[in-house]
């Protein structure tokens, strides 16, 4: 039985695809359409990063400023008056 299909296999003719065209063709197609949809996705980006960047500018800034030991020496100094306390 084996022997049959093995026989029948080797007799068998094997079809021979070409695909080098049509793939070809599809890349060509790809390269004419130049990514056009990618300019507001970089814009999107590009916007994005700027803003992450800004606050990470100010939040840097602030948490110098809360932690500064020397900042203590500029703050005023706030006194209860005896007035505030009466009311």
């Amino acid at each position: 039985m084996f022997n049959n299909l093995i026989q029948l296999a080797r007799q068998e003719e094997i079809q021979n695809f070409n695909i080098v065209d049509r793939t070809m063709l599809i890349i060509r197609n790809k390269k004419i359409i130049k990514n056009s949809n990618w300019l507001p996705m970089g814009l999107v980006a590009s916007l994005s990063s700027i803003a992450a960047s800004i606050i990470i500018f100010f939040s840097v800034n602030t948490y110098k400023e809360i932690n500064d030991p020397y900042a203590n020496f500029f703050v005023p100094v706030q006194i209860e008056s005896p007035i505030n306390i009466l009311y």
